[in-house]
């Protein structure tokens, strides 16, 4: 029962965590496109390297961010440091 309850809060948490984040990288992308280049010459260059460095780290974020929501590896320990951290947390 327990398990089931957290594993349905862990699922709703990975969906909102990318929503944060795809809301966060559109609007610093939507931003630095209209505000944050220079009226010059050279403003095409600057929105273009402005919305690029957007994707590359939005990009980056999405595959670390599910990389971690389900790991490959799990923690290894050693039956040793599990019965002692139990016989640490037990009330006397």
């Amino acid at each position: 029962f327990y398990y089931s309850q957290t594993a349905n809060m862990a699922d709703s948490s990975g969906a909102i965590g990318i929503t944060v984040s795809t809301l966060f990288f559109l609007l610093i992308g939507v931003l630095g496109f209209f505000v944050g280049a220079p009226k010059n010459e050279n403003r095409g260059v600057v929105q273009t390297m402005i919305i690029t460095t957007c994707v590359c780290l939005y990009t980056f974020y999405v595959c670390t961010y599910m990389a971690q929501l389900n790991p490959l590896i799990g923690p290894q320990l050693e039956v040793e440091k599990v019965f002692l951290g139990a016989n640490l947390t037990k009330k006397t």
